[in-house]
């Protein structure tokens, strides 16, 4: 094959298939839910030269959670999930929980959302930070101060509604003292 046979190839790769998704793919959707899902990003589905799985189910997800519907939102849900076992860069898992949580906390879809799930994906993002402490700390040390952490966030939110005073406290104080970036002294001040 010549140069000039690359530009007028009729021949699609699908994307699922080349990077070996197709059981996840078949087991987490239904066939008319991968259908619209296809439907709606066919230019992804079919990019050749491209390998890299967590930007393609994050666009993937990315593309479903603008039309913002429950069905949209659900279906960007399952993805994420996905991508949060793609990966174990910890910035990139840092930036997935964000969104997750974010998600959850916002739409509270009844299709996937339990105060159980948030406080777990809460966790998970809160047993990183150290580690993303240091990796940002290594790039930029006053970076930390521009990152958002959903996790401190909400879950002190969460302890504060279930009238665990002390341990929203020490959330908020460890948020602060982490450098992370929000309002943390104002919510230590409306704790105390």
């Amino acid at each position: 094959m010549d140069l000039y046979d690359i530009f007028i190839s009729n021949s699609k790769v699908d994307f699922i298939k080349k990077v070996g998704l197709e059981d996840w793919w078949e087991s987490a959707f239904t066939p008319k839910e991968r259908k619209y899902i296809r439907s709606r990003n066919k230019d992804l589905f079919t990019l050749e030269n491209y390998d890299d799985v967590l930007n393609f189910l994050y666009l993937l997800a990315s593309n479903l959670f603008t039309k913002n519907t429950e069905k949209h939102r659900r279906l960007a849900f399952i993805i994420l999930k996905k991508a949060v076992n793609s990966t174990e860069d910890q910035l990139k898992l840092f930036d997935l929980y964000n969104l997750i949580i974010y998600m959850l906390d916002k739409y509270q879809d009844p299709s996937f959302y339990s105060s159980e799930r948030l406080s777990d994906y809460c966790q998970k993002q809160i047993e990183i930070s150290e580690k993303v402490l240091k990796i940002i700390k290594e790039e930029d040390e006053e970076s930390v101060k521009l990152f958002n952490h959903h996790g401190y966030k909400i879950l002190a939110k969460m302890k504060l509604k279930q009238g665990k005073t002390a341990e929203a406290l020490s959330i908020a104080k460890t948020a602060k003292s982490q450098n992370w970036s929000g309002e943390w002294d104002k919510i230590i001040c409306c704790i105390e």
